[in-house]
């Protein structure tokens, strides 16, 4: 992993770039969304419009600066994806998320599933006519392909800045374990104003609702930033990203129902998700560190 000096500046150079940009990008975007999110005009289309331009406030960034900084954008991880990785980054958040939601369900410390909750998920979809668990079962299957798909567009817009263009920079002047913290830092640094001023957070305290998702977070970083070493393109960091917030935020919070205190132990912002996504990061600190030292 050794480079020359002016390398290394160079990295630096890129990624102050990136960074600056990020800000400007994100700044407008969040602005837009409130001005569209308080006013009647110019509609709800917009307003979505404008939600979609935050989440692709990365990948604008990093498609800047990589033209700033002389940075081709091929470099940014284009390759075509195996049916193998694809399916190995489906399946790790699927493997924490059931892990987390598995012991809480099991111990009675969140009920699954959450009956009210799934009548109205299985009637939106227009399943709930269906007899015994075909509702459940259709339901699962919608998601874990129909909306994992959608949950890609988004993704990827994430994708292209954090492991993309950022990523492949530090990895550059650091070793992989404090490349996988800064860019998970700074992934997790950028949802604070969404978590502060926009709503999302898990209905605790709001340091709480911050320490668990920056935890998250930053351990996720560690699978995702060996998926993007070990693949070199984003397809895989993307399908892991739909798929995290897929059965996290999307399937397996929804259907669970809170018995008191399971607020605080699952979703982004829960410890017992804190604890499973570390073990994961902890499973992925030295392959990662591994599949660098071969680049």
């Amino acid at each position: 992993m050794a480079s020359s000096a002016p390398a290394d500046d160079e990295a630096r150079t890129r990624i102050r770039s990136f960074v600056f940009w990020l800000v400007v990008v994100t700044l407008t975007a969040d602005s837009l969304v409130a001005l569209t999110a308080t006013s009647r005009w110019p509609g709800p289309a917009c307003f979505l419009v404008c939600q979609l331009m935050v989440s692709w406030s990365p990948a604008i960034a990093a498609w800047i600066a990589s033209r700033r900084c002389g940075r081709p954008l091929a470099s940014l991880g284009w390759q075509c994806p195996t049916l193998r990785m694809l399916a190995v980054a489906y399946a790790i958040p699927l493997g924490y998320a059931l892990a987390t939601y598995g012991v809480v369900w099991l111990t009675g410390m969140g009920r699954f599933p959450d009956q009210e909750r799934l009548a109205q998920m299985t009637a939106a979809l227009g399943v709930s006519h269906l007899p015994a668990y075909w509702p459940v079962a259709a339901l699962v299957l919608h998601h874990a392909t129909l909306l994992w798909l959608r949950g890609c567009l988004t993704s990827l817009g994430e994708e292209i800045g954090w492991r993309g263009f950022l990523l492949p920079e530090l990895v550059k002047l650091m070793p992989f374990r404090r490349a996988a913290i800064v860019s998970g830092g700074i992934w997790a640094v950028w949802h604070f104003p969404l978590i502060l001023f926009g709503g999302y957070h898990g209905n605790t305290e709001m340091l709480y609702s911050l320490a668990c998702f920056t935890l998250v977070i930053i351990a996720i970083s560690f699978p995702l930033s060996w998926l993007r070493l070990k693949s070199g393109e984003v397809w895989t960091c993307t399908a892991f990203h739909a798929s995290h917030n897929l059965f996290i935020l999307k399937l397996f919070n929804p259907l669970t129902q809170d018995t008191g205190h399971t607020r605080w132990l699952v979703s982004e912002f829960g410890i017992v998700t804190v604890i499973m996504t570390l073990a994961a990061a902890w499973g992925f600190r030295t392959v990662g560190s591994a599949d660098l030292k071969r680049r």
